[in-house]
């Protein structure tokens, strides 16, 4: 079954990491702690469990790649204050989804797990990036 094998497991227990140096406000390099992720933290799915109904995947929410660097502005000189933190989720997932007899636009907040477990998003998730002010500006959800 793909929603209970086709998960990455690959990296489970290697440490997320970022680009980021929270004292000194700017990109300096690799670590694997940061502002509101205190403790290095397992990254990608950490484990699938499922019954006859549902997955169950618990996951940090945070990716086995060097994640970052990310700035408040074009030119790089400002560093964006928004850092991944250890979601420590489960999400459950029916293993035989159905269309939505009812319909309805999505809130804001996740929207799903990619494979590692990070999660994803609509385009509308309340930060977009404005090209006139070259900055991100708050959406709506």
């Amino acid at each position: 079954m793909p929603a209970i094998i086709n998960w990455l497991y690959k990296n489970t227990t290697a440490y997320a990491t970022i680009f980021y140096d929270s004292a000194a406000n700017v990109v300096t390099g690799p670590t694997t702690t940061w502002t509101g992720n205190t403790s290095p933290t397992y990254a990608d799915v950490l484990t699938v469990q499922y019954s006859s109904t549902y997955v169950y995947v618990s996951t940090s929410g945070l990716a086995s790649h060097i994640m970052g660097p990310w700035y408040n502005n074009a030119a790089h000189s400002s560093a964006f204050p928004n850092l991944p933190t250890n979601q420590n989720s489960i999400s459950r997932i029916p293993l035989t989804p159905a269309v939505a007899a009812t319909k309805s636009n999505t809130g804001g907040g996740a929207q799903g797990r990619w494979a590692n477990g990070v999660a994803m998003f609509n385009m509308l998730d309340f930060f977009s990036w404005s090209n006139t002010s070259q900055a991100d500006v708050g959406g709506g959800g």
